[in-house]
This record gives C-alpha cells, structure tokens and sequence, in this order.
C-alpha cells in the first residue's frame, strides 16, 4: 500500500531510525527478540506507556505518546496546549479482520477504527460522545432462497396472486365475513412463511467502522453493489450480508439513504461512467471486500469523477467530486 511507499511516513520513520542505529544511539533487534524481553518484564497485563520526546519528523514540537491496553493517544504541542492528532479506542468486541477471513488481496490493507487520525483524515471532525461504538452488528431478514422465491413468477401467482383474487371473489360473491376469514387464514400463512424463513447475517467489524465513518460524512446518498457471491466461503457460523446481497445494514449504520446500482460495476463501460453516475444521483459508492469476495471499481477514478475517501480492509469509500 502507499503506507509503505517512499516519501510516505513510514518509510520518513525508517530513514530515521537507519540514522540513529548508524549513530550508535540505538540497537535494532528482531520482533521476536523484543517480545521475549517484554514477556519476560511483564509476564502479566502490557502496563500503560508513555512517551516523550521532540518530534522525530522534524517539526520541533513536543509530542507525547500515551498506550495502554484500552486505548492510545497521540498528542503534539502547539502554543503551551496540546492537539490530539491520534486516538484509537481498543475495544474487546472488535474482530481484527484477517483473524478468520484470509486476506486474499495483494496488500495487507488495515486501517485500525480511530476517533481521530490526522494522517488518513486530516480534515475529520470526531466528537467522542463517550460511548463505544458496538462492532457486533447482527439483524435478521429472508434467506437466499426464500428471497429468490419471491422473485419468481409461479411463487408469486400461486401465493399472492390467486389468495388475493380468492379473497375478492369471496368478498364480492360471498359475504365479507367469510371474506375477512380468507384473508386472516392467508395473511397467517404468509407470516409463517416470512418467520420460518429469516436466517441472521453478520456485518464485517471493518464494515461497521467504514459506515460509522460515511455516518459522519457530509449528507448524500450511497450506490451499493447489486450483486452477490452464494459461493464465497463465510469462515464462522453466520453468513456475511454482503454475500447475499442484503444492503439494507449500509443505510442503517451510515444513516444515509441507498441506492441499488441498475447493473453491475464492472459491466459500466469507460465511457459511461460519469453519466451512470449523474444517473443515479448519488453522491458516495460504497464498496465491500471480504476474503474471496470483491466489489471493484473499473477504470480509474478519474474515468468516474470520484475520490477515495475512506479504505480499510473490508471496506471502500468513493466521494464524487464536485
């Protein structure tokens, strides 16, 4: 990723700490060396860190770094008060996105939840109200085969169709009574059906942190895909619900209306895709990755009149450009 890349901070990092080893001012070991030490001198709970010192990236400010296993914070000072540019708030209940699902991409793409990030977002606003955030977004609704049974002719004849023109002929040549008895006896029937037939499905914690971001966004609505991948490998007991399609998490998570895209990404030509675009209205495309599964935007963004907003493992955000 661009992370590592030169002129990135990272690599800023590495030709510092290359000059003090060169220098003498410091030892470079091996991770697993250092983790034997450290296990070695905390054999219990990781104490809280802190560190301070002048700024290494030359700003010459002082920055103060505060960790500890619930959370860190990175602050630098400016003026006699100090500006938190980093926060990340460790919870239990958030799922590193590679601990089950394999990362099938090319690059080791982790953007870890922040309340405050001023490298990936320099421009965020992030008011901490106080309050986690739950990763563990779970909801019910129809499974694949019961959804694909809705979308076929003969279920839809059979089961609503004739019961609706039954209930008519009733009412009209019968009495409304029995009619009313009709009604109840296949409003009943529909309702067991729909029960019988809700499975639960999982939103990706990565997905969940990506729609907590596009939650604080400028107003707008979001294309998502319409497609779905029944095949795709779910690696824990609940299915995914981007798998099956089911996007309806995505406006209740980001509390932004959706659009379904007409057709496929990959099948909008070069040349179509700004008018696709202006087409639909909207203003974010949200797109979702998890292990084999890929939602893609072909060509470059250029070709879309998009810009990345947001990325993380499991998760892509497009802003059109105005």
């Amino acid at each position: 990723p661009e992370v590592y890349e030169t002129g990135s901070q990272f690599d800023e990092q590495l030709k510092i700490v290359a000059k003090y080893i060169k220098e003498g001012k410091v030892v470079a070991v091996k991770a697993s060396d250092f983790a034997d030490w450290y296990i070695g001198k905390y054999p219990g709970v990781s104490p809280a860190h802190i560190y301070k010192a002048a700024d290494f990236l030359g700003s010459g400010k002082k920055v103060v770094w505060y960790q500890s296993t619930e959370y860190r914070v990175g602050a630098l000072e400016e003026e006699g008060n100090f500006k938190i540019f980093d926060y990340r708030k460790y919870q239990s209940d958030y799922r590193e996105p590679y601990y089950f699902v394999p990362n099938r991409s090319s690059s080791l793409n982790i953007n870890l939840p922040s309340l405050v990030d001023s490298i990936s977002a320099p421009d965020e606003k992030v008011f901490y109200e106080g309050k986690d955030l739950s990763y563990d977004y779970k909801f019910q609704a129809l499974s694949a085969s019961a959804s694909r049974q809705l979308k076929s002719k003969k279920f839809v004849a059979v089961y609503i169709i004739i019961p609706v023109l039954l209930t008519l002929f009733v009412y009209i040549r019968v009495s409304r009574r029995k009619a009313a008895a009709v009604l109840a006896f296949w409003l009943l029937g529909s309702s067991y059906w729909y029960n019988q037939n809700l499975i639960e499905y999982q939103v990706a914690h990565d997905e969940v942190s990506a729609l907590t971001k596009l939650r604080d966004m400028e107003s707008g609505e979001v294309l998502v895909a319409n497609s779905e991948c029944l095949q795709c490998a779910n690696y824990s007991d609940l299915p995914f619900a981007a798998f099956y399609n089911k996007r309806g998490y995505v406006q209740t998570l980001s509390d932004k209306k959706i659009k379904y895209a007409g057709k496929e990404l990959k099948d909008v030509a070069l040349e179509d895709a700004k008018n696709f675009l202006a087409e639909t209205g909207v203003d974010y495309i949200y797109l979702v990755r998890i292990g084999d599964y890929e939602e893609l935007l072909p060509h470059s963004p250029g070709d879309w009149g998009v810009e990345l907003v947001y990325d993380n493992a499991n998760a892509q955000i497009w802003k059109k450009i105005k």
